[in-house]
């Protein structure tokens, strides 16, 4: 591993961390919207606000991980990691349903994106502990 890989290797480690952190509690939210509609009939547009709150809190809670671990850069990685957290998980449902995604996960997309730069920049403006104001 050269130099340059080796000083680079601690960010990707940050990104790594709060992507699966986001990730894990999207599949959370999910995971008890199913369990909700297993035991009442939800209708569809139900699912769909399911869907929406799970994507955008797990793109927030990402981005806002990272923006208080890199303190620099939070629009940017936030909407960075909304989108890719977003593919991912779009990915998940078609491998899964063997289903192409219809024109609304560019809706769902773009939610992700905004949730995680409204994160990223919270992250990075957030007091940290222990830190004097002054």
């Amino acid at each position: 591993m050269n130099r340059r890989t080796r000083k680079a290797a601690p960010r990707y480690r940050i990104y790594l961390f709060a992507g699966v952190g986001g990730l894990l509690l999207c599949m959370g939210i999910l995971s008890a919207g199913a369990w909700m509609a297993s035991l009442v009939d939800l209708p569809r547009w139900g699912m769909e606000g399911i869907l929406l709150a799970a994507l955008g809190s797990g793109a927030y809670t990402a981005a806002l991980l990272a923006g208080r671990r890199r303190r620099r850069h939070g629009l940017r990685n936030g909407l960075l990691l909304g989108a890719v957290l977003s593919i991912c998980m779009l990915s998940i449902c078609a491998v899964c349903t063997g289903q192409l995604p219809h024109l609304h996960a560019l809706v769902r997309t773009a939610l992700a994106a905004v949730c995680g730069g409204a994160g990223g920049v919270q992250g990075v403006n957030q007091k940290q502990p222990g830190v004097p104001d002054g």
